[in-house]
Parts: structure tokens; C-alpha cells; sequence
């Protein structure tokens, strides 16, 4: 992404620290956390950018940021596997015999924007971590310059 204010690896070190700091304190997925968790990981990576990318105001005290940004986080639980009785697979791989046996639940999330693709852009990113626990976590940082 030669047009990110923030190189790659600086973007994925400050998604990881962000999920880190929620993730490392929970087992599994607790769906009366979840709101506070995607509010806190979205805060966390918002003040993380603008903090790296602000310069200050010549004017005044105020400091002046080159990019608008928006955070996405998206939570999702896995399904817990159901136990069946049958050892045979099911006889189309893609569709599980029993709705819960896989433990997962399917996803796909897109995203597109009319902009300028020299100065404005984004990045997904999928929080491995978060397997371990039962659920996906997938965070999308996007950026328009503004000068």
C-alpha cells in the first residue's frame, strides 16, 4: 500500500497491541462484552493514528492531521461444535450433515469507496489470535487525505 499514511507493519503492530490488550484478558467469546470490546479495539486504533500522524499547527495549538480515518471491528463467535452420531462426513464437504458440526460460522465482509486512489485507501486485517478463543475478530483502518 504505497498509499498509506502508515506503513503496513506499523498499521498491523498497532491492531495487534489494540486486540492484544482486549483478548488477553478473556477465554471465549462473551456476547454482553462485545460492544465495549469492538468500541475499545476502534478507540484504542483511532488514537494510535492520529497520534502518529498529526504534525503540529503552525497557528495555533491544535495539531493538524493530514487524513481523516475510520475503524471498522467486527466480533464474530464461533458455533460450538455439535457431537453427532453418524462417523460417516457428510457427502457434500461444503455444506456440513448437521448445521453446528463445524464450530464456525461462515463470513464474508466487503467493503468499497469512490476516492482517490493515489492519496486515500484501506487495510483488513484478521486477528489470528482471537481463533483460540472461539471467534474471529477483523478490524478495516481507512484513510482520506484531507490536504
Amino acid at each position: 500500500m504505497s498509499n498509506s499514511p502508515i506503513p503496513t507493519e506499523k498499521l498491523k503492530e498497532i491492531t495487534d497491541e489494540a486486540c492484544n490488550s482486549i483478548f488477553s484478558s478473556t477465554d471465549q467469546y462473551v456476547h454482553a462484552s462485545a460492544e465495549e470490546w469492538n468500541s475499545t479495539i476502534i478507540k484504542t486504533i483511532l488514537g494510535s493514528l492520529l497520534k502518529l500522524t498529526s504534525s503540529p499547527s503552525t497557528s495555533d495549538s491544535k495539531a493538524q492531521q493530514s487524513h481523516k480515518y475510520m475503524v471498522t471491528s467486527t466480533i464474530l463467535q464461533h458455533t460450538a461444535p455439535v457431537s453427532t452420531s453418524s462417523p460417516d462426513p457428510p457427502s457434500n464437504p461444503e455444506k456440513p450433515a448437521d448445521s453446528g458440526a463445524a464450530g464456525r460460522r461462515g463470513m464474508h465482509a466487503a467493503a468499497g469507496a469512490f476516492w482517490d486512489a493515489e492519496k486515500d485507501g484501506m487495510w483488513s486485517y484478521k486477528y489470528a489470535a482471537a481463533d483460540a478463543k472461539g471467534m474471529d475478530a477483523v478490524i478495516c483502518i481507512m484513510w482520506v487525505c484531507v490536504m
